[in-house]
């Protein structure tokens, strides 16, 4: 069964890291988090539409991701941005730091250089994330 979905990506960091990535002009954005043990997947583990997705899986999303373009839209808009994906990262290893952020193994985030028109809605709170397409297939 495939049908499609669509991710929020939110971005990482206090807000003293946050200004300072939009004065650099890149921002990192948490994709996706396996559960904190995929044997025993609770409520808190069920993403915004009650699923969950292994390590395993969410690494081959970012791969697919990668070779299909690396395309991301803005709140939602459905249409790709001019803002490029220059980092795609799934954590090998608990503890990864992204700024202050400790990430646990199999979390995929990505890094996006903002353009000028981004960067000023991002610093302005006009941009609060991103978002992504795709098609997810159940397995039982």
């Amino acid at each position: 069964d495939r049908d499609g979905c669509e991710f929020t990506l939110t971005p990482i960091g206090e807000p003293d890291e946050l200004e300072k990535a939009a004065e650099k002009g890149i921002v990192y954005l948490m994709v996706y988090a396996p559960p904190k043990d995929e044997a025993n997947v609770t409520k808190e583990d069920l993403d915004s539409q009650g699923e969950w997705a292994t390590s395993a899986h969410i690494e081959d999303a970012a791969h697919d991701f990668m070779v299909k373009g690396a395309e991301i839209n803005i709140m939602h808009k459905g249409r790709p941005t001019a803002d490029k994906v220059v980092e795609n990262v799934v954590v090998q290893e608990d503890g990864w730091k992204v700024g202050k952020k400790s990430l646990r193994k199999g979390t995929w985030y990505i890094g996006v250089k903002l353009t000028k028109a981004s960067r000023e809605a991002f610093k302005k709170g006009e941009l609060t994330g991103a978002s992504m397409e795709g098609l997810k297939s159940l397995v039982a």
